[in-house]
């Protein structure tokens, strides 16, 4: 599995589409991930599904202790994730950084 993590409108679908699918033409794109699902997609993931995830915790942490925990949660699922994925991409501008 490839994961692929970013800001809102920062390019993510557009490097998995473009860069990724240049690599493995059967990839199968993944979004609208949250800390619900992570554990079912994870387990139905294999080495063409490429999971992507807005990252949310570079922002002003928020008031409300609801938005508190989401974007704990959120950032708890995005470690798992990378744990699990073969590779992983940070997308910031359009542009792919490998991480892992």
């Amino acid at each position: 599995m490839t994961f692929v993590f970013g800001g809102a409108y920062q390019g993510k679908h557009d490097f998995a589409k473009e860069e990724l699918s240049a690599k493995d033409t059967d990839i199968i794109v993944v979004s609208d991930v949250s800390e619900e699902n992570i554990e079912g997609i994870i387990q139905s993931s294999d080495k063409h599904t490429v999971i992507i995830m807005n990252d949310i915790s570079q922002g002003v942490v928020p008031m409300d202790a609801k938005m508190r925990a989401y974007r704990e949660a959120s950032g708890k699922a995005m470690i798992r994730l990378a744990k699990e994925a073969d590779e992983v991409y940070r997308v910031f501008c359009g542009i792919g950084i490998k991480i892992k």
